[in-house]
């Protein structure tokens, strides 16, 4: 039938069902609805989804543990303590830790909860400020203030090394472990290079003074090392090849290495005889009753090589044998130059000294050395030195003569 308002029953209904629907829909909320679904058989029912977005296990909050923990501790310090506060248990627990070492220790409303860990974690402690991990996921933590240093000491299989303080002397081999070198330890002795399998490779020179021609060769003879140590301690000093020498000297007591009848080797004389392959052997006796101040001992004389720098100090080097194992030698050395064209360029004043006993060395003494500065010589001087034992000065004490075995003037850079 028709309405006043033009409209038919058929309309009216129409509109009444739209417009309970929407006010049902609109009273919808978070699972509960109006309408006849508030029934005794229909309770209002609430929902709340902790499934994450793409549908796979809802998260358990007690698994999401910090960066940063309070500390690496046997009991907590914080006080008073909070909830959230976060321990890496140490390894003697005590109070609300005890029995737990190890563990990851998190404070929750009701109380301490502890994990036990199946994973490897890295903390950040608050405590100390170090970095704590547990590389084989367990229970088991290390701290890794000193795992990184420039030195590492024998790497295991989770990479990680203990204090690399705790190997000195040792040496690192390529399999990742240390070792105790033989012959003392490389920078000790004349050992040059080691290896994981061979040992010593290489040694330096044994010499107590090398030649001028020596060469020191360090050379890695095995498929594969780790690191090199090599120590040149030995090179007191080197004898570069362009210092040409000529001497005048003899020996007055036959063969080199002896000296009136008494064997001298020890004293050095066998390993210096040969200077730049120029001298077959410097040896001059001092006469324990040769006047004040005689002229007695080797004449040298050389050219100073062309890199020789003008004005640098020169220095004389002497090896003495004695023929008492007491007593000092009161001795003078002196220098002159002559330069181009034989001008005479300086004649030095004796530098004087006193050479004793080496109680080490059988018939030794000690090596000398006297150094003339400020000289003025040019390249291409001639230097003659001359020297002398002053066997009447109160500070010869020696009741014998002596031999002057070797004597070496060098640039004193």
């Amino acid at each position: 039938s028709e309405h006043t308002d033009g409209t038919d029953d058929i309309q009216d209904a129409t509109a009444s069902q739209k417009g309970l629907m929407t006010q049902a829909f609109a009273s919808k909320l978070d699972g509960i609805e109006a309408g006849a679904d508030v029934t005794a058989d229909h309770p209002p029912q609430t929902h709340s989804d902790t499934h994450l977005l793409d549908g796979t296990d809802e998260i358990n909050p007690s698994d999401i543990l910090p960066s940063v923990i309070l500390g690496y501790s046997n009991t907590p310090w914080r006080t008073p303590v909070k909830t959230g506060d976060t321990y890496v248990v140490g390894p003697s627990p005590t109070g609300d830790f005890a029995g737990q070492a190890g563990t990851i220790a998190n404070k929750q409303s009701l109380g301490w909860t502890f994990t036990t860990p199946t994973e490897v974690y890295i903390f950040t402690s608050v405590e100390d400020g170090k970095m704590y991990i547990n590389p084989d996921a367990d229970t088991t933590w290390i701290a890794l203030e000193n795992n990184f240093a420039s030195d590492f000491t024998g790497a295991g299989s989770n990479g990680l090394v203990p204090d690399p303080t705790s190997e000195t002397g040792k040496y690192l081999k390529d399999n990742g472990t240390w070792d105790t070198p033989s012959g003392g330890g490389a920078g000790s002795d004349t050992t040059a290079i080691h290896d994981d399998t061979a040992g010593e490779i290489h040694a330096i020179s044994g010499k107590t003074d090398p030649e001028a021609d020596d060469e020191i060769v360090a050379e890695n003879s095995a498929s594969s090392w780790a690191k090199v140590k090599m120590s040149l301690s030995n090179l007191k000093r080197y004898f570069t090849k362009d210092w040409k020498v000529s001497t005048y000297a003899y020996n007055m007591y036959g063969a080199p290495g002896t000296f009136n009848g008494v064997s001298c080797s020890a004293a050095g004389l066998s390993s210096l005889n040969n200077l730049n392959g120029e001298l077959g052997g410097i040896y001059r006796s001092f006469d324990d009753g040769q006047g004040s101040g005689q002229p007695e001992a080797a004449l040298m004389t050389l050219k100073l090589p062309p890199h020789y720098k003008a004005g640098d100090n020169i220095k004389v080097i002497v090896n003495w044998c004695a023929a008492a194992t007491s007593g000092n030698v009161k001795y003078g050395i002196g220098l002159s130059a002559i330069g181009a064209g034989e001008t005479f360029r300086k004649n030095y004043t004796y530098v004087t000294g006193t050479a004793s006993p080496d109680s080490s060395t059988a018939y030794g003494m000690v090596v000398t050395e006297a150094s003339f500065t400020g000289t003025g010589f040019e390249p291409g001087d001639v230097i003659e030195l001359i020297m002398y034992r002053d066997a009447d000065d109160s500070g010869d004490t020696m009741s014998g003569d002596a031999l002057v075995s070797l004597i070496a003037i060098e640039e004193d850079l």
